[in-house]
């Protein structure tokens, strides 16, 4: 079976809330929540991570053209970027397909993923994907966009 989680991410890699707006935003996660199993936690990392989907992981686009890339360039890409225990360093990146200009965090994942330098999540969140509704809820107590990801491990 496995387990899985449902993470809330802020669109901008770099961007961790003041105390007040991440408590108002695990009040959201709550809200939205009311059938899960598994504690909600909120917390800043320090630096910039990877927030992956674990085994949900299936391909990965460009966000210009739509062309599938290759995980063997996606992997040179990220050990580049990967500054070990300080976390991710610069994220951008040109596609191979188009020459497009982009970032780590902007390329079309499948699962959604990304990274940031903080997270809500919730353990066993037992239900499905948030409605617009219920994101725009959580984005506006947070006071920023989020990236829902749903990791399976």
């Amino acid at each position: 079976m496995g387990d899985h989680w449902l993470i809330l991410i802020p669109r901008d890699p770099e961007w961790v809330p003041d105390a007040d707006h991440a408590d108002k935003a695990e009040h959201a996660v709550d809200r939205v929540t009311p059938t899960r199993e598994g504690a909600i936690d909120a917390r800043a990392f320090g630096h910039v991570e990877f927030v992956h989907c674990g085994e949900n992981f299936e391909t990965i686009r460009c966000p210009s053209c739509g062309a599938l890339l290759d995980f063997g360039w996606w992997g040179e890409r990220m050990a580049a970027a990967d500054r070990g225990t300080a976390g991710f360093g610069s994220l951008d990146v040109t596609t191979p397909c188009c020459g497009a200009n982009s970032t780590l965090n902007d390329l079309d994942y499948n699962f959604p993923q990304g990274f940031a330098s903080w997270s809500v999540r919730v353990h066993y969140a037992n239900r499905p994907w948030l409605t617009a509704a219920e994101r725009e809820q959580v984005e506006v107590a947070l006071g920023h966009a989020v990236r829902e990801i749903r990791l399976h491990l």
